[in-house]
């Protein structure tokens, strides 16, 4: 017998833990039981079937048959059923309404493991899809989105409410009844069909009809007349559950089975509300016969009136009729939507519907189109001011409101390089001067930031690990550059190397002065619509001339909606006399600075001005720079890198791996990752004597806005880099030819190109020994580089290349260039 029971418990056990079930107490008359919520700490939820009663602790623990039989009790035999006893138990806990539909064997419902069927939305109708026709987008009945996603089959939601002390108790609900004192009771009794419930030892006590609150003097007074000294607590279990109609123009029409504290509204949302035919402004409540309510959801939706919600009752009717007449807002209103109209309304309630006009919404103009008699449209305009805002609405009405006009009646707009661009209020006689006061009065608000800035915005870093931030300034000497920059790459550098871009963007140059405040004081210009043939006007005038003197005829009158733009340097190019140009002249010179050009200085002009050569100046290796021909060398250089790309990475030129050593492919392809890192400088070549060092021997070359000069102190070393031996820097030795110093460098390896050796002059001037005949018996001067470059099977040459790197003051990255194919 063990072995049965047994197995029935862990049968039921595996059914509870998959899906949560509830208590079923059938009662002789047909009702459903349940305790109301628990009081005590432990909790057990209890299945019953055919093989008995399991249950399963709030610990997840599994309850014996006979303790879950204990903590239901015994049926009182003598009153049919109807009242259920509990003594000192706690497993009543969690006792509920048992669900419709469950299975008998497993006690689980569809319903409780996929949720109830999904109700599909209301189809738009007919006059949705005009009103999306005639306005160009949808509009949606209002109210419908209230009811989107609140449909359900299950109507009982409303019974875990809390019932209010006008609550009347009928047959079906549970009454608990709780004493301490002279008598202990704990007892949950249901009120059988008679209106009565039976407490032990006191007997039967009629509470049908009662008020709740009426019930506890009822249930005291019977038992008064048994005991004495007792303590009386009166409260409701589970509440009968009631059968109303829903009727009419519904989403789910038919009965329904509701709990009885369920009201009207409470219905109608569990229900999904109307369909879309439905009407939202007369849902009618009918009880014997009669209709007792006319609810308008309206009320609800837009004032939170619930004046005309009810409790149901058994067999109440709630019957949704046709919708009534509807019109449409659209435009700028708050709400814009399709409403339903009960009785005479105008057009100010239609728009109150909608939530009133938006701040941006015109009252001068809004348009009415209407079906007139079924048979063809009109439209009608009208202000939506006095008389006119009580125009009777119609079914079928599409009104629509406009939003004001973006034109600003008496101002003017102030654009363009200026402190406080904006719109300023316009006033009779209002000129140029009285809109900008001052010149200070065009500075921007980006100058005096700068201005007030205590640190640069790009601080240096100079223990960074970017070889950028840390490289030599244009103010460092040739031969310190190469002695710092080239450090020959290791062959593992060169395969990790071989996946970087081939040509990288050159790098920016901070501009001289301050451009923005720059302003074009002999032109701007006023900006005015022609009334009449609403043409676009231009008022030049001389800006300068406008504020300085308010009596001259360039100090415009301006009218309402004119537009004054001032222009800067940048927007329209000025001549050279009216430009402000700026130079940068440092290094070895006795006042280095930046200085604003004064007509047409020369490049002797301006080294004059900063007191002239210092005496450790070396003007021979002066470099001077201009930013139109940066721009014209960074185009020849990604041109030559990307040739150099295609020739240096063919076929022809790629050789197996030999003796376990980096394929040669990822070394020519670091090398090409070395030449993209060239950058233009704008260099130009000024062919200064090699012994020069006065201020007649600068050269008088026209100087532009941006240019730089820069004189290096002289250095006492010259390079040999390349495949040589010994590559690095030497000491200078007055009269020393290229072939001094390529003995010195242990002369070129065995991978050395000989035939291809160049001279890379302090001047930024190049040699080769294809050009000269006599190379080996050239001159060295301080600041040279010599180079000697591998042998490649490629068409460019490399004298070709280093002259275009020494134009562009990168010496040291061609020598990494080189370094990288050894």
């Amino acid at each position: 017998m063990a072995k049965p029971v047994l197995r029935r418990v862990l049968t039921w056990s595996a059914v509870l833990l998959a899906v949560p079930c509830s208590f079923a107490q059938t009662a002789g008359s047909g009702q459903s039981a349940a305790p109301a919520p628990a009081q005590s700490t432990t909790q057990q939820n209890i299945s019953c079937g055919a093989g008995g009663c399991v249950g399963i602790s709030d610990t997840g623990q599994p309850v014996a048959p006979a303790a879950v039989q204990a903590s239901v009790g015994q049926t009182n035999p003598t009153q049919n059923g109807q009242a259920q006893q509990i003594r000192g138990r706690t497993g009543d806990a969690s006792d509920t309404l048992a669900q419709p539909g469950v299975n008998a064997q497993t006690g689980v419902t569809a319903q409780s493991i996929y949720g109830p069927p999904p109700i599909p939305a209301n189809p738009p109708t007919d006059f949705e899809r005009y009103v999306q026709a005639s306005t160009g987008h949808a509009l949606r009945v209002f109210g419908m989105d209230y009811f989107q996603g609140t449909a359900s089959s299950d109507f009982s939601a409303a019974a875990s409410l809390a019932a209010p002390a006008d609550f009347v108790v009928g047959p079906g609900d549970q009454v608990r009844v709780r004493t301490v004192g002279g008598v202990s009771l704990d007892v949950l009794a249901t009120v059988d069909r008679n209106g009565y419930i039976y407490l032990p030892e006191v007997g039967t006590i009629q509470v049908a009809g009662m008020r709740l609150s009426d019930v506890q003097a009822s249930v005291r007074s019977a038992i008064n007349r048994q005991f004495r000294n007792f303590d009386l607590t009166v409260t409701l279990g589970q509440l009968r559950s009631i059968q109303v109609f829903l009727l009419g123009e519904a989403r789910q029409p038919g009965v329904h089975t509701v709990s009885s504290l369920s009201s009207l509204i409470n219905a109608l949302f569990a229900s999904g509300g109307p369909s879309s035919t439905g009407s939202l402004r007369d849902i009618q409540l009918k009880r014997d016969g009669k209709t007792i309510v006319h609810l308008d959801v309206y009320d609800l939706l837009l004032n939170g009136d619930k004046h005309g919600d009810v409790r149901l009752e058994p067999g109440d009717i709630i019957f949704i009729p046709l919708a009534g007449p509807q019109a449409a807002v659209d435009g700028d209103v708050n709400k814009p939507a399709i409403f339903e109209l009960l009785g005479n309304t105008s057009v100010d309630e239609l728009v109150r519907l909608a939530g009133g006009l938006t701040p941006v919404a015109a009252t001068d103009r809004a348009s009415l189109d209407r079906i007139v008699n079924h048979d063809r449209r009109e439209v009608q305009d009208f202000p939506l001011t006095g008389a006119q805002k009580l125009i009777s609405v119609q079914g079928g009405d599409v009104l629509r409101i406009f939003p004001i006009s973006p034109r600003f009646d008496k101002a003017v707009t102030l654009r363009g390089n200026v402190g406080q661009p904006g719109r300023y209020a316009w006033h009779e006689g209002m000129r140029v001067s009285d809109l900008i006061p001052s010149r200070q009065f065009l500075i921007t608000r980006r100058y005096y930031n700068e201005q007030n800035s205590l640190t640069p915005a790009v601080p240096a870093q100079p223990f960074s690990a970017n070889p950028e931030q840390n490289a030599p300034a244009a103010g460092t000497s040739t031969s310190a550059s190469v002695t710092n920059r080239t450090t020959a790459v290791s062959q593992t550098q060169a395969a990790a190397s071989a996946t970087a871009p081939v040509v990288a963007a050159p790098p920016t140059q901070p501009e001289l002065g301050n451009h923005e405040t720059e302003i074009n004081w002999n032109y701007a210009v006023v900006e005015r619509l022609g009334p009449q043939d609403l043409k676009t006007n231009l008022i030049p005038f001389a800006l300068g001339e406008a504020i300085d003197n308010p009596t001259s005829p360039e100090n415009k009158v301006l009218q309402p909606g004119d537009v004054v733009t001032v222009y800067s340097r940048d927007d329209i190019n000025l001549p050279v006399e009216l430009r402000a140009r700026f130079v940068r002249i440092d290094g070895e010179v006795v006042r280095p600075g930046v200085y604003r050009l004064e007509g047409n200085e020369t490049l002797r002009d301006l080294v004059t001005r900063a007191g002239g050569i210092a005496p450790h100046g070396y003007l021979y290796a002066a470099q001077f720079t201009r930013e139109s021909v940066r721009i014209a060398q960074d185009a020849k250089i990604q041109q030559f890198v990307a040739q150099a790309a295609r020739d240096t990475l063919s076929p022809a030129n790629q050789q197996t791996q030999i003796d376990g050593r980096v394929n040669d492919l990822d070394i020519r392809r670091a090398y090409v990752n070395a030449l993209s890192q060239i950058r233009a400088t704008g260099r130009i070549t000024l062919q200064i004597t090699p012994g020069a060092s006065g201020l007649a021997d600068v050269p008088e070359v026209a100087l532009q806005d941006g240019d730089r000069f820069f004189v290096p102190p002289q250095p006492t070393t010259v390079d040999v880099l390349g495949n040589v031996f010994n590559a690095g820097s030497l000491l200078f030795a007055k009269g020393a030819t290229v072939h001094h110093y390529l003995k010195l460098a242990g002369d070129k390896t065995r991978t050395g190109d000989k035939g291809q050796e160049f001279l890379l002059r302090a001047d930024g001037t190049v040699l080769s020994r294809e050009t000269h005949s006599r190379f080996d018996r050239l001159l060295i001067y301080p600041g040279d580089t010599v180079i000697v470059p591998p042998k490649l099977k490629t068409p460019f040459n490399f004298y070709q290349l280093v002259g275009l790197t020494q134009s562009f003051g990168n010496i040291a990255i061609t020598a990494l260039a080189l370094s990288t194919i050894r």
